[in-house]
């Protein structure tokens, strides 16, 4: 045998293996980038409510939890079983882990169908680090769930428009069926397979039947319709109201968080949009993108219009359903130019989305699960008062969930009766001077890194402080400090008798 011979054969065994090795490779980096998150963060507070929805004591109780939230059961429910199997609730987050590497998985081998091997690289890197994809598929919440089944969905409509099959129309209600019992969101890539089905040229035979495959898979969400109507009519109170420049910063936030693009211009933002849509463009001319191009998209542009006639419901991790697809069209931008150009473009794309990778990973989570085994460790028992200094809304949940039997914790006022005891926990700049001030009154104090009150941020200039602190004729005496006071009880034990329990505002549900 030639060396010539040898070589066009070493050759063919690395273009065979190469994909393997590539595929391999990105599926590391995802396990890579979320595992050590998933084992080791304390939950915040949205992954608590998932939590208490798990353990609830029965069916009842957690139909009433699902009601209080803001998306169908399923999620919920995968976790019941699970728990009643004998599983930790936050072994959820190992299934979000699980399904981040399939999404990564998925979106390679969907793009190697439109795009060279590169290309596909390049989406699968973009899948693997993408902000809102690494920050959910971590945490105990459906939202990798339901940008995985965004993926399946489109590959199966495909198929099914191809070759329209019981098989395949079976796998196609059941996709759909999984999605829209996970998460409303998911409606928008439904709706997106059902345009593009009914705009696809050569395919009026097949139209019907697939669509009634569809429709066969909403048939349990209507069945959840009236909790549906009860959840909509919460829906203003979690978001903002209708901003351009939140439509325009979407497809930057689903690749970087605000750690990234506070240290660059705002054109990038725009340059980002711009690629995305010159991608989708490159897409649509492709038969076989067309359906990823309208993925990319038309989600986005119906929750705009949808939040500019009131509905505030635009947000990056409900629209993380089109991340995916923006991954591939993002990759498909360089491949319309020569190919040493292209794949100069790509090493580019790979390099910038390490580079914003490595500026979030400086992002870290407040160690509620440190602070409340501190409190314990002081002396706190379920009769004791909690003050807390900061932002209550996101961190009484989380703290509550850290403490031992997971308590509950209610809010409270001083009814003026002595506390001859306080637990302080304060995330204020103006907290150490004013411990400093009571300095006689501190029987203990620690303090503890503050990374913010969301999922992950970066360290703040001042700590999280806890202190054990007593006065002799009560707590009044001593003022409380500025920055969100609020008095915290265990819900779960008597209430402190210097506090008034504030009423609980659950709204009322069907179950």
């Amino acid at each position: 045998m030639g060396i010539l011979t040898r070589l066009r054969a070493a050759r063919d065994v690395c273009e065979q293996w190469i994909p393997w090795a590539a595929l391999a490779a990105l599926g590391a980096v995802t396990i890579w980038t979320r595992l050590p998150g998933a084992l080791r963060d304390p939950l915040w507070a949205d992954e608590v409510y998932s939590a208490r929805t798990i353990i609830a004591p029965s069916t009842h109780e957690a139909l009433h939890r699902v009601a209080m939230e803001s998306s169908p059961p399923g999620w919920f429910f995968l976790g019941r079983l699970l728990h009643q199997a004998g599983a930790a609730p936050d072994a959820m987050r190992l299934l979000s882990v699980a399904f981040s590497v399939a999404l990564t998985i998925l979106v390679f081998v969907y793009a190697r169908r439109m795009l060279p091997l590169w290309g596909a690289v390049v989406a699968g890197t973009i899948a693997a680090l993408g902000n809102q994809l690494v920050v959910h598929g971590r945490e105990m919440r459906p939202y990798e769930l339901m940008a995985l089944l965004a993926v399946v969905l489109a590959l199966v409509l495909e198929a099914a428009v191809a070759a329209p099959t019981r098989r395949r129309l079976g796998a196609l209600a059941g996709t759909v069926l999984l999605g829209s019992m996970t998460h409303y969101f998911f409606l928008l890539p439904v709706f997106t397979g059902l345009v593009w089905l009914w705009t696809l040229a050569g395919a009026a035979g097949r139209r019907l039947r697939v669509s009634l495959a569809i429709g066969a898979g909403l048939v349990p969400l209507l069945l959840w319709l009236p909790v549906t109507l009860r959840q909509a009519g919460r829906v203003n109170q979690y978001f903002s109201g209708f901003r351009k420049r939140g439509v325009a910063n979407l497809y930057s936030d689903l690749l970087a968080s605000q750690a990234v693009w506070r240290r660059t211009d705002y054109n990038w933002r725009l340059v980002v949009v711009a690629l995305v849509l010159a991608g989708a463009v490159v897409l649509a001319r492709r038969p076989v993108g067309r359906l990823v191009a309208l993925m990319a998209v038309l989600p986005v542009v119906l929750t705009a219009i949808v939040w500019f006639l009131g509905l505030n419901v635009f947000n990056m991790r409900n629209l993380i359903v089109v991340a995916p697809f923006v991954a591939i069209a993002l990759a498909a931008v360089p491949s319309i130019l020569p190919k040493p150009a292209a794949l100069l473009a790509s090493v580019a794309m790979i390099g910038a989305i390490g580079w914003i990778y490595s500026v979030q990973a400086q992002r870290e989570r407040t160690p509620l699960d440190e602070v409340a085994q501190s409190v314990v460790q002081l002396g706190w028992t379920d009769n004791d008062p909690i003050l807390f200094v900061g932002n209550p809304r996101n961190q009484r949940s989380a703290l509550g969930w850290a403490l031992p039997g997971h308590p509950q914790l209610g809010d409270a006022t001083f009814n003026g009766r002595p506390c001859s005891r306080i637990f302080v926990v304060a995330e204020s700049r103006a907290a150490p001077a004013w411990l400093q001030e009571h300095a006689g009154s501190v029987v203990a104090q620690r303090s503890f890194p503050f990374y913010g009150h969301g999922p992950y941020g970066l360290r703040q200039p001042y700590d999280v402080l806890v202190a054990d602190l007593r006065w002799p004729t009560g707590f009044p005496a001593a003022g409380t400090p500025p920055g969100g006071t609020l008095f915290f009880y265990s819900r779960s034990g008597p209430v402190p008798s210097c506090l008034s329990p504030r009423p609980l505002h659950e709204p009322l549900s069907l179950f």
